[in-house]
């Protein structure tokens, strides 16, 4: 049956705001919810940590030793060298190279060269935080640091080559074929980005003058003097480091606390129970998965996607590497799970039409 004519406004009048209401009581509930989730899940993390604390001590051990054993002495050298070459004012003579043929083609300076390489071979967070230091210190733009966050931010080939793909295949050329899948799908992002942030040669660097000396305090408890001196560098160097390094242990052992929680709460199987793990801490979960019974080639699939994503804790340590700026961080959650998707896509390719 038809509405008469006059009536129709008042019916799609009373929809709208039906609709309307809906809408402000969803972004209502949204809003109660995000400010009352970072208040309930540490008061839930404690109550289990009473209610259960042989499971809480498990994932805080294993989240030590981690750190511990793996994190401290593979960045630590790197991060107290790196402070170093940046307080000595080594790479101002690079500054000035991204108007060169390779800056325009990679459309990275001196100085983004020097993150980019130091992400992929020391790890994660070294990328995050040297796009932060140099960005303070205004030898990168703004720009340049959004473009180096797409695809700075990896695994060390150590941790892939030794940790996870050397006990996963005996074969050397499923081994290659996982590695080469990891880093085409690094490629494949930087040449995205490079689209998405397109070469406008040397940028004066007018979105880094707004980090102020007070900013640049709170990143470093000490700050080294403007003439450069070994021991004074060196000193300021380790303490700087040391507060970034403690700074990953907390996210590291709080991200294996919940691990341990949720396998105590949530009956899954072994290969469900990996893979939630992962998420959260990848070496943990990584552990779990490669024990695991299933085909070669989805295990490959899995593990290898698993380690492009990288974890909820490295993700977060990112985020606190960043603090300080006014970079996007969800910047950086879209592109690591965008490669975890290109690296599954490459490896099971390359599974299925290689070997």
């Amino acid at each position: 049956m038809l509405l008469p004519r006059s009536l129709e406004p008042f019916f799609i009048k009373q929809i709208m705001d039906y609709l309307a209401l809906r809408v402000h009581t969803y972004k209502t509930k949204t809003v109660i919810m995000k400010k009352k989730l970072p208040v309930l899940l540490p008061l839930l993390l404690l109550i289990f940590l009473l209610l259960f604390p042989q499971t809480s001590l498990k994932g805080a051990k294993n989240g030590l030793l981690l750190w511990f054993n793996q994190v401290l002495p593979a960045l630590w050298p790197c991060m107290i060298l790196s402070q170093l070459c940046l307080n000595s004012g080594i790479w101002k003579k690079a500054e000035g190279s991204g108007d060169s043929e390779i800056g325009r083609l990679s459309h990275l300076s001196g100085c983004g060269w020097y993150i980019a390489l130091l992400g992929l071979l020391c790890g994660i967070p070294m990328g995050a935080k040297m796009v932060h230091d140099f960005l303070v210190r205004r030898k990168i733009t703004e720009y340049e640091a959004r473009f180096l966050l797409i695809f700075c931010n990896q695994l060390s080939p150590a941790f892939l080559i030794e940790f996870v793909f050397a006990d996963l295949f005996p074969e050397p050329g499923m081994r290659r074929i996982m590695v080469l899948s990891y880093y085409m799908s690094v490629f494949l992002l930087w040449f995205v980005g490079r689209w998405i942030f397109p070469f406008k040669g040397q940028m004066p660097l007018l979105s880094a003058q707004g980090y102020t000396s007070s900013e640049l305090d709170c990143t470093e408890k000490k700050e080294a003097s403007q003439t450069f001196c070994l021991s004074e560098n060196l000193d300021t160097s380790i303490m700087n480091s040391l507060d970034t390094l403690m700074r990953i242990g907390g996210y590291i052992l709080l991200f294996s606390v919940l691990a341990a929680v949720l396998q105590r709460l949530i009956h899954l199987s072994a290969i469900e129970s990996g893979i939630l793990v992962a998420l959260l801490e990848i070496t943990t979960g990584i552990g779990q998965l490669k024990v695991c019974t299933m085909p070669a080639l989805l295990k490959g699939i899995v593990i290898n996607s698993l380690c492009a994503f990288g974890g909820m804790s490295s993700l977060m340590q990112v985020t606190s590497m960043l603090k300080g700026t006014e970079l996007p961080v969800h910047l950086c959650f879209i592109a690591k799970a965008s490669q975890a998707v290109l690296t599954g896509l490459l490896t099971g390719l390359f599974f299925l039409f290689v070997l």
